[in-house]
């Protein structure tokens, strides 16, 4: 943890790259790997919707056991 706060420039790093990379795989004229990065672009944004999603469901989680343990 660097100042109260995970570095994250290591992740940061690969997930440009491989975006990065799928674009170049999506710009390459060829049908097939054209769909194929667009597939995968799509699905990686799906997973972060859902990541985030999952975020806020244990946050509220915790929020209402924090509660339920000072009404104790």
């Amino acid at each position: 943890m660097l100042f109260g706060r995970e570095d994250t420039t290591f992740k940061e790093m690969r997930e440009n790259s491989v975006m990065d990379w799928l674009k170049e795989v999506a710009a390459s004229g060829d049908f097939v790997n054209e769909c194929g990065a667009k597939l995968t672009m799509d699905y990686i944004k799906a997973l972060q919707d859902a990541i985030q999603e999952e975020k806020k469901k244990s946050a509220l989680k915790d929020d209402f056991l924090k509660r339920l343990k000072q009404k104790k």
